[in-house]
Parts: structure tokens; sequence; C-alpha cells
């Protein structure tokens, strides 16, 4: 039952046993009024001097005697039936805090669920807030406009590359991307370690692309005087790097056996790019165009180098484990963006 029907038999069990107090009240009225009436009718009739008089009286008395009786017995039936009407009324009572402490213990039950359902609400917008904060952030850190220095060199006492495709390929990747007036590409030709210093100067660039030769030991091939080739080893362009890479954040080394010299070079940027192993004129090409074409798009680093992996997939399957992408402690690949 319902606290509500509880309640509806609690009050009728109090009604039902203030009816019989009330009946027991007007009974014990009627026993003191007959045993009034006897003592009197008994005491006049001790003084009546006739013998009518006296047996009038003793009539009175027996009378009085019956109403006596009679209160006595309706009384002993009303404290019976008020011992009884008690109980029920205890049970009532019993039955009604029973169905409140019950209706109290499910509404505390409910307010701690709902606690714990506003807390996890809670927790769970404030970190949908921390969330957007961090990529509010991340995006208010992305410059209006990437800019990409594109170093190419290919002496003339190596193999020739097709450097000059590549840049050609670059270029159209950007144009066709959805941001192609966020990224400024800007190349250099044969250069010479001394244009190094001074083209990261006049650019400032976001991005580093150094395409070219690549040396089994991890250096790079750059151009002397003469056209010739000229390595650059790793501790020399760590310090140039390190000298005048103030907003650079990326370098992609796409050249072979780069890889090593991409490690060096990490402790000054964000990421780094490099090559493995050697890698063809074919699919440094559309590696490179896929990864500036991903970047024009907007798409975090992660993806864009994912997908520029996916391109040598399709020009030469056999080269997809070449290129690597390594990020500086902290940084992650997946939320690191150029373009917004």
């Amino acid at each position: 039952m319902s606290l509500e029907q509880e309640q509806r038999t609690l009050d009728r069990r109090q009604r039902e046993l203030t009816d019989l107090q009330k009946k027991l009240a007007g009974q014990q009225s009627k026993l003191t009024a007959a045993e009034t009436k006897a003592n009197a009718a008994q005491t006049a009739a001790t003084k009546a001097r006739t013998e009518s008089t006296r047996s009038s009286k003793l009539r009175s008395y027996q009378s009085a005697l019956r109403d006596k009786e009679r209160a006595q017995k309706e009384i002993a039936s009303l404290q019976g039936k008020i011992a009884v009407k008690q109980k029920e009324m205890n049970a009532a009572t019993a039955k009604v805090g029973r169905e409140r402490q019950r209706i109290e213990n499910a509404a505390a039950k409910k307010r701690k669920q709902d606690a714990l359902k506003l807390n996890r609400a809670m927790g769970s917008m404030n970190r949908t807030i921390e969330d957007h904060a961090t990529r509010l952030e991340t995006l208010e850190n992305i410059p209006e406009k990437v800019t990409v220095l594109y170093l190419g060199t290919s002496p003339e006492d190596e193999v020739r590359l097709r450097i000059d495709a590549e840049a050609r390929d670059i270029h159209e990747a950007i144009r066709k991307s959805d941001n192609p007036q966020c990224v400024a590409f800007n190349d250099r030709w044969a250069v010479r370690q001394t244009d190094l210093l001074q083209a990261l100067n006049e650019t400032n660039p976001d991005i580093v692309h150094f395409s070219g030769h690549g040396a089994a030991d991890g250096s790079i091939v750059l151009e002397d005087q003469f056209g010739n080739s000229v390595l650059l080893d790793k501790e020399r362009l760590s310090v140039v790097v390190g000298a005048a890479a103030k907003h650079v954040r990326l370098i992609v080394f796409n050249a072979c056996y780069s890889d090593e010299e991409a490690d060096k070079i990490l402790r000054h940027v964000d990421a780094t790019i490099g090559m493995t192993k050697s890698i063809s004129d074919a699919a440094a090409k559309a590696f490179a165009a896929q990864l500036y074409s991903s970047i024009g798009f907007g798409l975090d680093l992660q993806t864009a180098f994912n997908q520029a992996r996916a391109a040598i997939a399709l020009a030469s399957p056999e080269e997809f484990d070449t290129p690597r992408l390594r990020v500086s402690e902290g940084v992650e690949a997946e939320t690191m963006t150029f373009v917004g």
C-alpha cells in the first residue's frame, strides 16, 4: 500500500479509537450515576419508617444495581475493544512509519544518484570545455599564413634529380588545396652552405624542406661554388638550425638516408621527417606533393604524413616504409596543424 493509503487507514483507526473512548467515558458516567443512585436508595431504605417506603427504596436500589451491572459490562466490553483498536492503530502507525522511511530512503538514493549523474555530467562538461579550450589555444597558435622554405640541390657531379619537377608538383598540390592563400612557398636552388642562414633569415619559415641527395652517414648534399657536391653533416646542420630556427616547426629531409639527420635536429623543432634509406625520384615527388596538399587542406601533421606515405604506396609500393616522422617530447602530431 502507498503512504497515502496507510495514512488513511491510520486516521480511520484513530477516529474509531476516539469514538470508543467517548463511549467508555459515557458508560463510566452511567456507572458513577448508578452507584450514586444505589447508595442513596440503600440509605433511604434503611431510614424508611414504613414498610411501603422501604419496599419502594429497595426497588430503586435493585434498579440502580442493574444499571450499574450493565454499565460495568459495557465498560468491560469497550475496554476490550479499545485494547484491540489500540493494537490496530499501533500497527497502522508502524506501517506509516515504515512507508515514510522507505520513501525517504528512496528519495535519498535518488538524490545520491542524481548527484552522481550531475557530477559525471559536470565532469564531462569540464572535459569538453578543457578540450575546446585546448583546441582553441591550438587554433590561436596556428599562423594565418604558413611559410615553406624549399631548398633544392642537384650537384653536377651527382646523379641528376628532378627536384624542379618535385617543386612544380608541390606548387600544384598547394594550389589545388583548400587554403592555397595560406601557404607561402619559397624556393632556393643550387643551395650552398653559406646560403642557409641567409635563406632562413629572409623567409622566417615555419617549414624547411631539403630536397636532394643524402649520404649514407646522414649528411645532406649541398653545392660548392663550382656546382659540385659538398657534404653538410648533422652536427653542423644542427648548429645552423639551432641558430636560426626561431619559428621553424617542421623540417622535411626529402633525401636518402636523412632520418638520422632528422633525429639530430629534433631538439630544435617540433617535428622532423626523414628517409630511413635511399628513395627514388618518383617516391620523393609523390610524398612531397601529397604532404603539402594535405597541409594545405588543414589536416594535422600525422594525417598529412600518413596520406603522403599512401601516395608513395601508389607510386612505388616497395618504398612505403621509407619516410619516418619524429616529434619532440610533449608534441602530438595528431594535434599539430599549420593551416586553420
